[in-house]
């Protein structure tokens, strides 16, 4: 990844994410730590393929662990995403955002600046920072939290996208403006405007 910008807050945010997310997995965390109490809240333990499956606007997501399942602490998912994938712009107020890329390569947009994020590569979002990003590689596959969970963020993805029956890139075309447009709206997500790429930023 190039240095500067995404760079700079990659090296100073990374390691605390990454830190974080395992410790709210294991629950090496307390409960007091977190503000959360989290007593009646159960361990969770997937295999590689397991969780449940959602076709999200022409891929897959699959959710490791819900806010539901995590008392609202974390919202932890792999997403599987073909080449073209293209957030619009736009923030999460009350969660961070982290990506650990584990196939492809990403063009990720932040606070103004463009950063291209390849295998192996941690991408750390603060809250309220406007933000985008796009699928460069045929298809690109990452490990996405939200600390503390994001249920907005939640409700967007499932009022989008459908219940999969396989664990493959969505067999149905990507929504359209006004469904994309009208799911934010009825979940909240804040939008700020259109993906913040040029067309010839793919490939």
């Amino acid at each position: 990844m190039r240095r500067g910008g995404l760079g700079d807050m990659i090296d100073s945010q990374a390691h605390e994410a990454i830190t974080d997310l395992m410790s709210l997995l294991t629950g090496d965390v307390a409960a007091d730590e977190r503000g959360v109490d989290m007593t009646n809240r159960a361990p969770i333990r997937l295999a590689e393929s397991e969780g449940e499956l959602l076709w999200y606007d022409g891929g897959l997501i699959t959710f490791k662990a819900t806010g539901k399942q995590t008392d609202e602490s974390l919202l932890f998912f792999e997403i599987h995403m073909p080449v073209g994938k293209a957030t619009p712009l736009h923030i999460h107020p009350e969660s961070d955002e982290t990506f650990y890329l584990l196939e492809g390569e990403i063009l990720v947009h932040s606070d103004g600046t463009d950063d291209t994020a390849g295998p192996g590569a941690v991408v750390s979002i603060p809250r309220g920072t406007p933000h985008a990003f796009m699928v460069k590689s045929p298809t690109a596959r990452m490990l996405v939290s939200f600390t503390p969970a994001d249920p907005v963020s939640e409700a967007f993805f499932r009022e989008v996208g459908e219940p999969a029956s396989a664990a493959t890139l969505s067999p149905s075309p990507p929504p359209t403006v006004e469904e994309f447009m009208g799911a934010a709206k009825r979940s909240g997500m804040q939008i700020l405007g259109p993906p913040p790429f040029a067309a010839s930023a793919v490939g």
